[in-house]
């Protein structure tokens, strides 16, 4: 399957901002393609993202339902990094 954009590739797409007087990343929609699924992917991209945030110290929003439900469900150390 063709991934989005024209790429056969996994994204994660956000936005950073300022909040509220913080930095933000919201995380807005991760996609994977067909042919890649079920390698844990979308996992991986999205520890990198939390990563980078927990770094350079900006909060998450987690705007895609994979992100606020299935990711933060496996990773619930991960929420002290979620903007409320």
């Amino acid at each position: 399957e063709e991934g989005e954009g024209g790429e056969d590739q996994a994204i994660l797409t956000y936005v950073i901002r300022k909040r509220r007087g913080e930095r933000v990343m919201e995380m807005d929609h991760t996609f994977t393609p067909e042919s890649m699924r079920g390698r844990g992917i979308a996992e991986h991209v999205t520890l990198a993202a939390f990563r980078y945030c927990r770094g350079a110290e900006i909060k998450v929003i987690p705007s895609c339902s994979y992100i606020s439900g299935v990711f933060l469900t496996r990773h619930p150390e991960l929420r002290t990094l979620v903007s409320v």
